[in-house]
Parts: structure tokens; sequence; C-alpha cells
């Protein structure tokens, strides 16, 4: 399963990536919404983590183009 991962704060991101991978997620991070909308267009992500205070937006944001952008 492909994660998108959508958090700001490094550390905690390193930390909650690394224990998804040991259970053999994908994970790919970014740390803002603008880089979570291009995120949501380049891959297929089954799941979305957000972080809801990112430094360019409300994370919400990213939920309407990410379900135009991966159908099913």
């Amino acid at each position: 399963m492909r994660i998108l991962l959508v958090e700001d704060e490094a550390e905690f991101a390193k930390a909650l990536r690394g224990a998804l991978e040991l259970e053999q997620f994908v994970v790919d991070w970014v740390n803002s919404l603008s880089l979570a909308n291009e995120a949501s267009q380049s891959r297929v992500h089954e799941l979305v983590l957000l972080d809801r205070t990112l430094p360019d937006g409300d994370g919400v944001d990213v939920i309407a183009p990410f379900r135009s952008n991966n159908p099913g």
C-alpha cells in the first residue's frame, strides 16, 4: 500500500514514516500543501495522512484534489 504523509514537523514525520515502512508500507512524505497537491497528481496513493496545520494552508484542502486525481 502506498501512503502519502503530509506533515511539516520533520522529526515526527521521520518517526511515523519509519514505523510505517517497518510494516511494509510505501510512504511518500511531503511537508507542504503545495507538495501534497503535486504528489496527488504524480502518483496513486491508497491512503493520505494529513497534518491540519501546514505552513501554506490547512491539510484538509488537499482532499478534493486528491480525490479527483485518485479515483476509486
